[in-house]
């Protein structure tokens, strides 16, 4: 699980340098369960990303980096709305945490239609 952060980290450090000369903050949207019975999960992979970063002194490609979190509570139509939030009123560069493929396939459009680079670092997409 550390490896997939680190990559993650590291493909959204390359993926940041040509935003370095157009913004001071590098704005990463998490979005995973953190409550409920499942929630050991979620909170395993936000102290994870939060480890990552805290190695790589909390910078991605020379940026200072603003961590979202949200809980999709395990439910779609909630991940869906928490993803749209944070592409739409945060402005996030990055997106990433989902855990479920029902709450990733709730995102999708949103996501797909805005172009936000998307680290899937869990679910599966099948259709």
């Amino acid at each position: 699980m550390k490896r997939v952060l680190l990559a993650a980290c590291a493909v959204a450090a390359l993926a940041a340098a040509p935003a370095a000369a157009q913004q001071k903050t590098i704005k990463v949207g998490f979005v995973s369960t953190f409550s409920g019975p499942v929630a050991a999960i979620g909170n395993d992979m936000r102290n994870s990303f939060e480890l990552a970063l805290d190695h790589l002194g909390r910078k991605l490609g020379g940026l200072p980096v603003e961590v979202i979190y949200e809980d999709d509570q395990l439910k779609p139509e909630i991940g869906k709305q928490k993803t749209e939030k944070l592409i739409q009123a945060d402005k996030v560069d990055f997106m990433v945490g989902y855990i479920w493929s029902n709450v990733l396939l709730a995102s999708l459009k949103p996501l797909v239609d805005s172009k936000t680079f998307t680290v899937i670092t869990n679910a599966l997409l099948e259709q």
